[in-house]
């Protein structure tokens, strides 16, 4: 019995301190204007193709690969 009533009286001080938050917060009447100023700017991304990663490896690699085809 006296877990039952311990029950019913948490469930309902949680119910009334849910109402009472929503009330709170609904009932407020404090309206701020505040003027938000943005800049946008398209960025593009310089990010390389896989064919142009692979041009400018080979190019690069020239030096090690050549000597390595003579043998």
């Amino acid at each position: 019995m006296l877990r039952v009533l311990l029950s019913l009286l948490l469930t309902i001080f949680l119910f009334t301190s849910i109402i009472a938050t929503g009330n709170s917060l609904f009932r407020s009447q404090n309206t701020n204007e505040v003027n938000v100023i943005a800049q946008v700017a398209e960025k593009k991304d310089s990010k390389l193709s896989i064919k142009e990663i692979e041009a400018i490896t080979s190019s690069n690699n020239l030096a090690f690969t050549y000597p390595n085809s003579l043998r």
